[in-house]
Protein backbone atom coordinates (compact mmCIF):
# COMPACT_ATOMS: atom_id res chain seq x y z
CA UNK A 1 0.00 0.00 0.00
CA UNK A 2 1.51 3.47 -0.87
CA UNK A 3 2.24 5.95 2.12
CA UNK A 4 -0.42 8.15 3.28
CA UNK A 5 -0.52 11.25 1.49
CA UNK A 6 -2.95 14.50 2.55
CA UNK A 7 -4.27 16.24 -0.73
CA UNK A 8 -5.04 18.85 1.54
CA UNK A 9 -1.75 19.53 2.83
CA UNK A 10 -0.82 22.76 0.82
CA UNK A 11 -4.45 23.65 2.69
CA UNK A 12 -3.41 22.92 6.36
CA UNK A 13 -0.03 24.39 5.46
CA UNK A 14 -1.34 27.75 4.56
CA UNK A 15 -4.51 27.62 7.07
CA UNK A 16 -1.38 27.26 9.69
CA UNK A 17 0.91 29.90 8.61
CA UNK A 18 -2.55 32.22 8.72
CA UNK A 19 -3.32 31.28 12.13
CA UNK A 20 0.16 32.17 13.31
CA UNK A 21 -0.04 35.14 11.60
CA UNK A 22 -3.34 35.90 13.22
CA UNK A 23 -1.43 35.05 16.94
CA UNK A 24 1.40 38.02 15.90
CA UNK A 25 -1.19 40.43 14.96
CA UNK A 26 -2.85 39.79 18.30
CA UNK A 27 -0.24 39.47 20.86
CA UNK A 28 0.76 42.67 18.79
CA UNK A 29 -2.20 43.88 19.51
CA UNK A 30 -2.44 43.16 22.94
CA UNK A 31 1.05 44.74 24.02
CA UNK A 32 -0.12 48.13 22.26
CA UNK A 33 -3.16 47.94 24.15
CA UNK A 34 -1.12 47.24 27.51
CA UNK A 35 0.84 49.92 26.59
CA UNK A 36 -1.99 52.74 26.19
CA UNK A 37 -3.31 51.63 29.23
CA UNK A 38 -0.24 51.99 31.15
CA UNK A 39 0.28 55.42 29.76
CA UNK A 40 -3.35 55.78 30.96
CA UNK A 41 -2.52 54.68 34.26
CA UNK A 42 0.42 57.30 34.36
CA UNK A 43 -1.70 60.31 33.63
CA UNK A 44 -4.24 59.41 36.64
CA UNK A 45 -1.13 59.22 38.69
CA UNK A 46 0.38 62.43 37.75
CA UNK A 47 -3.42 64.07 37.88
CA UNK A 48 -3.75 62.97 41.39
CA UNK A 49 0.17 64.07 42.56
CA UNK A 50 -0.90 67.52 40.98
CA UNK A 51 -4.44 67.59 43.18
CA UNK A 52 -2.21 66.80 46.19
CA UNK A 53 0.51 68.88 45.30
CA UNK A 54 -2.16 71.48 44.79
CA UNK A 55 -3.58 71.20 48.00
CA UNK A 56 -0.37 71.60 49.71
CA UNK A 57 0.48 74.60 47.58
CA UNK A 58 -2.93 76.17 48.95
CA UNK A 59 -2.18 75.62 52.48
CA UNK A 60 0.67 77.89 51.91
CA UNK A 61 0.47 81.53 50.96
CA UNK A 62 1.42 80.97 47.18
CA UNK A 63 1.13 83.55 44.27
CA UNK A 64 -1.92 83.54 42.03
CA UNK A 65 0.42 82.55 39.39
CA UNK A 66 1.47 79.11 40.74
CA UNK A 67 -1.81 78.56 41.28
CA UNK A 68 -3.11 79.15 37.99
CA UNK A 69 0.41 77.67 36.30
CA UNK A 70 -1.20 74.53 38.83
CA UNK A 71 -4.99 74.81 37.72
CA UNK A 72 -3.64 75.06 33.73
CA UNK A 73 -1.34 71.64 34.22
CA UNK A 74 -4.71 69.82 35.77
CA UNK A 75 -6.50 70.73 32.65
CA UNK A 76 -3.95 69.49 30.21
CA UNK A 77 -3.57 66.30 32.29
CA UNK A 78 -7.25 65.76 32.32
CA UNK A 79 -7.61 66.56 28.12
CA UNK A 80 -4.55 64.15 28.15
CA UNK A 81 -6.75 61.63 29.93
CA UNK A 82 -9.74 62.02 28.00
CA UNK A 83 -7.16 61.58 24.46
CA UNK A 84 -5.65 58.33 26.34
CA UNK A 85 -8.90 57.29 27.14
CA UNK A 86 -9.86 56.87 23.38
CA UNK A 87 -6.65 55.61 22.24
CA UNK A 88 -7.12 52.70 25.31
CA UNK A 89 -10.63 51.75 23.85
CA UNK A 90 -9.60 51.95 20.18
CA UNK A 91 -6.86 50.18 20.92
CA UNK A 92 -9.40 47.52 23.36
CA UNK A 93 -11.24 47.50 19.81
CA UNK A 94 -8.31 46.51 17.61
CA UNK A 95 -7.25 43.48 19.99
CA UNK A 96 -11.18 42.21 20.41
CA UNK A 97 -10.80 42.45 15.93
CA UNK A 98 -7.25 40.76 16.35
CA UNK A 99 -8.75 38.39 19.01
CA UNK A 100 -12.13 37.50 16.38
CA UNK A 101 -9.52 36.98 13.44
CA UNK A 102 -7.25 34.37 15.53
CA UNK A 103 -10.28 32.65 16.26
CA UNK A 104 -11.61 32.29 12.96
CA UNK A 105 -8.18 30.88 12.07
CA UNK A 106 -8.07 28.56 14.30
CA UNK A 107 -11.61 27.32 13.89
CA UNK A 108 -10.68 27.10 9.67
CA UNK A 109 -7.12 24.93 10.52
CA UNK A 110 -9.10 22.72 13.10
CA UNK A 111 -11.98 21.88 10.26
CA UNK A 112 -8.94 20.58 7.66
CA UNK A 113 -6.69 19.40 10.34
CA UNK A 114 -9.97 17.08 11.40
CA UNK A 115 -10.91 15.93 7.86
CA UNK A 116 -6.94 14.90 7.94
CA UNK A 117 -7.68 12.57 10.74
CA UNK A 118 -10.76 11.43 9.36
CA UNK A 119 -8.67 10.33 6.03
CA UNK A 120 -5.69 9.41 7.75
CA UNK A 121 -8.40 6.72 9.93
CA UNK A 122 -9.85 5.42 6.84
CA UNK A 123 -5.94 4.65 5.23
CA UNK A 124 -5.73 2.87 8.68
CA UNK A 125 -8.40 1.00 7.98
CA UNK A 126 -7.63 0.07 4.74
CA UNK A 127 -4.14 -0.67 5.26
CA UNK A 128 -5.79 -3.14 7.96
CA UNK A 129 -8.18 -4.49 5.25
CA UNK A 130 -6.22 -5.21 3.02
CA UNK A 131 -3.30 -6.64 5.36
CA UNK A 132 -6.38 -9.31 6.47
CA UNK A 133 -7.31 -10.30 3.02
CA UNK A 134 -3.63 -10.75 2.06
CA UNK A 135 -3.34 -12.99 5.56
CA UNK A 136 -6.23 -14.67 4.59
CA UNK A 137 -4.99 -15.49 0.76
CA UNK A 138 -1.79 -16.84 2.58
CA UNK A 139 -4.14 -18.94 4.86
CA UNK A 140 -6.30 -20.33 1.87
CA UNK A 141 -3.12 -21.20 -0.42
CA UNK A 142 -1.66 -22.85 2.87
CA UNK A 143 -4.72 -24.87 3.29
CA UNK A 144 -4.99 -25.85 -0.07
CA UNK A 145 -1.19 -27.47 -0.15
CA UNK A 146 -1.65 -29.19 2.66
CA UNK A 147 -4.73 -31.18 1.45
Amino acid sequence: MQKFRFKLQRLLDFRKIREEQAEAEFAKATRVFLHEKELLHQLETKLADSFARLKLEQEKPSSLLTLKLFQDYIDTTREGIKLQTGKVAAAADRRQQCLRKLEEAARKRKGVESLKEKKLQQYHEEALREEQAFLDELSGQRFIRNT
